[in-house]
């Protein structure tokens, strides 16, 4: 049961790796204007700057989480010595 659990959170933190880029993308063009290729007038040079300091801990804390779960797997795989799920 253990690793079933292991497994899925895992899968889960790499799904939502997967879905940060559309949202980074989606985030930073509605920061410009599509008439006129201009920011917007709540995007200034701060709010920009925050949103990009919020994205670039998303994108260095959500691979990051994984590791505890894949050494938790292979530890407790370890102990067992066997690999069947």
């Amino acid at each position: 049961m253990f690793p079933t659990i292991i497994a899925i959170i895992g899968l889960i933190v790499v799904m939502s790796c997967l879905v940060l880029v559309p949202v980074d993308i989606f985030i930073f063009s509605s920061t410009m204007d599509p008439n006129t290729g201009e920011r917007v007038e709540w995007a200034d040079q701060e709010t920009v700057n925050s949103l990009k300091k919020a994205i670039d801990v998303l994108y260095y804390g959500k691979p990051s989480s994984m590791f505890p779960f894949s050494f938790l797997f292979y530890f407790y795989f370890l102990k067992k010595k066997h690999f069947t799920l």
